[in-house]
């Protein structure tokens, strides 16, 4: 149970999603369908939170790049 836990902690899941995804776990640690829908929403968000650094990330990267470019 306290893996089962740590795992669901790890993959960025906060405890109150974790509560509610309790019922659905399986004896083998996979998730039942009954909260699929949850898993996706919070993996939409991981993916639209990486697609906004990566945007970031590019547009710092050009800002030093162009500083570079200055010295």
């Amino acid at each position: 149970m306290v893996r089962r836990v740590r795992s669901l902690l790890g993959a960025g899941l906060p405890t109150r999603v974790i509560r509610d995804l309790q019922p659905c776990i399986r004896r083998d640690g996979t998730v039942a369908a009954c909260q699929l829908e949850t898993l996706r929403e919070h993996l939409g968000g991981l993916d639209d939170r990486i697609a906004a650094l990566s945007e970031t990330r590019a547009s710092l990267a050009g800002l030093v790049s162009a500083a570079r470019a200055r010295e």
